[in-house]
């Protein structure tokens, strides 16, 4: 692992103990691509709090917790690594999920995360690995 994005106190606290040898790069929104080195694997999601279905009057990608998606495509686009992986709710609009697609060009499979953890929940996965 070259590193991960990470600003919550209590997520970084854990991943220092579990990963002390991996560098956490900070705010992505401070991450310049440049001080980044390369990599094969993106991988990433963004809050969902704009884009669920459990949030009245949700602003989908135009919604502040949602500018960590293009945050991610500004560092896919930069880095250009091999793969990548995206996550994210799978109640969030149908406009919202085919910007993402069009603007990853690859459409999602959705998988309930029961299937990897104690939580029953859908979401979309996009990716480019075959």
């Amino acid at each position: 692992m070259i590193g991960y994005s990470e600003i919550d106190q209590f997520s970084c606290a854990v991943l220092a103990h579990r990963f002390p040898e991996v560098k956490n790069y900070g705010d992505i929104k401070q991450i310049e691509a440049n001080d980044l080195p390369d990599f094969d694997v993106l991988v990433g999601g963004s809050p969902c709090q704009d884009l669920s279905i459990s949030k009245q009057n949700r602003q989908g990608l135009m919604g502040a917790k949602s500018e960590l998606f293009f945050e991610y495509v500004r560092l896919l686009r930069s880095k250009k690594p091999r793969y990548f992986v995206l996550e994210n709710v799978a109640s969030m609009k149908n406009d919202d999920r085919d910007f993402i697609s069009e603007t990853l060009g690859v459409e999602p499979i959705k998988i309930n995360s029961a299937v990897f953890t104690a939580q029953h929940r859908n979401r979309y996965y996009w990716t480019n690995i075959p």
